[in-house]
């Protein structure tokens, strides 16, 4: 993984990568990803502010995205399996 300055911050693991309807992305996947999430609110939360956020527009052109529960997402299961901290990089 890197950061928004292509700094090493940590290595993943993918255990498994599905393409889904956002609806259908479950608990585990969230909770494997390391990021805190323990419900499936939690990391909707968590990647809707990614999906809305100025980098994400900037990255898509300056258009920002629409996702619902319709939405095709790609779900990759994965677990942290080392963190890095960036500024010791």
């Amino acid at each position: 993984m890197v950061d928004s300055h292509d700094r090493l911050v940590g290595v993943i693991e993918t255990m498994e990568v599905r393409v889904v309807a956002r609806a259908e992305v479950d608990v585990r996947c969230g909770v494997d990803e390391g990021e805190g999430h323990v419900t499936v609110a939690d990391g909707r939360r968590g990647h809707d502010g990614f999906w809305r956020s100025e980098e994400m527009a900037a990255s898509l052109g300056g258009v920002a995205r629409h996702v619902d529960d319709e939405t095709p997402v790609v779900a990759e299961r994965c677990r942290v399996v080392e963190r890095r901290l960036s500024a010791t990089e």
